[in-house]
């Protein structure tokens, strides 16, 4: 269990914590042989644990949960966590992989298709060389109740990897986490979804200066237009949460909630055939405002 403290969104609890500082408690949990599965908190992810009770639990469960998305960092400093930042399953990974062959690390990989798996293994040994995989798998696309988590639990102890590295998408991932995690004796599960596929290079990871400003899913809408009505609802939800804690308050993170309802409008406008902008508008302060 998380003991480096959280900040809760409703029932979710999200941890106070930042890219070095999840690296240095997830290290110094495995130094005392401690393990346990870690989430990767988007606002989609938030939205879903906020109104699914069981997925909430899941992500409280967890031994962190990391906040994924700049709203939700945003409303951790709104709220006087000054030093929470972002950490990205694909940034989590980098900083894992980086001292695996120092710090004797393996890994084993479970998810996606058969495609993305191959490219996996062979990004992975180029850009880390040494680096140990120990399995990469692509199960079948089936509902979380067929999977045989006992068996994938002796598969996973039978090779005793450091890191299982979960990428069969939200929420479909946390709850098999959950689920496993009981099972394992030395391994630290981690659900990353969309990560497996920037390191297979199937989809590009939007630039910089977009992960800091709170666009990322911008770049990822451009690349994948068809995922815009499951965002909608999960958009003006954190943004409902944004306004609410920002009343009152002397912050930058206000003009952030601005350029994310101005931004949120551009990708309607263009999907929708551009409707007039006031009428956008006029939705998203309706639902900051039910």
């Amino acid at each position: 269990m998380d003991t480096t403290g959280r900040f809760y969104v409703g029932s979710v609890g999200v941890s106070l914590t930042n890219p070095g500082h999840a690296l240095q408690t997830v290290e110094a949990a495995l130094k005392d042989g401690v393990f346990g599965y870690l989430c990767h908190m988007d606002t989609r992810t938030a939205y879903l644990a906020v109104h699914d009770r069981e997925y909430a639990d899941v992500q409280n469960g967890s031994f962190m949960t990391f906040p994924d998305g700049m709203p939700l960092v945003w409303l951790a400093r709104l709220r006087g966590h000054d030093g929470v930042g972002k950490v990205s399953g694909k940034d989590l990974m980098d900083a894992v992989f980086s001292v695996s062959v120092e710090k004797g690390y393996t890994h084993y990989f479970y998810g996606s298709t058969q495609e993305t798996i191959a490219n996996i293994r062979k990004n992975l040994v180029e850009t880390y060389p040494g680096l140990v995989i120990l399995d990469a798998v692509s199960p079948p696309f089936q509902p979380l109740e067929d999977f045989d988590i006992d068996a994938l639990a002796a598969e996973v102890n039978r090779l005793r990897p450091v890191f299982f590295w979960c990428g069969l998408g939200a929420p479909k991932q946390e709850k098999l986490m959950a689920l496993l995690q009981p099972k394992l004796d030395a391994t630290f599960c981690s659900g990353v979804g969309l990560a497996f596929e920037y390191f297979a290079g199937t989809v590009r990871r939007a630039p910089e200066w977009m992960q800091r400003s709170g666009l990322e899913w911008v770049y990822r809408l451009a690349q994948q237009p068809r995922n815009i009505g499951r965002v909608a609802r999960p958009f003006a939800w954190v943004m409902k949460e944004l306004v609410l804690a920002s009343m009152g308050k002397k912050s930058n993170c206000f003009n952030c909630i601005l350029f994310e309802l101005y931004s949120f409008m551009v990708v309607v406008r263009g999907k929708a055939g551009e409707p007039p902008p006031f009428l956008l508008l006029a939705f998203m302060f309706k639902s900051c405002y039910p």
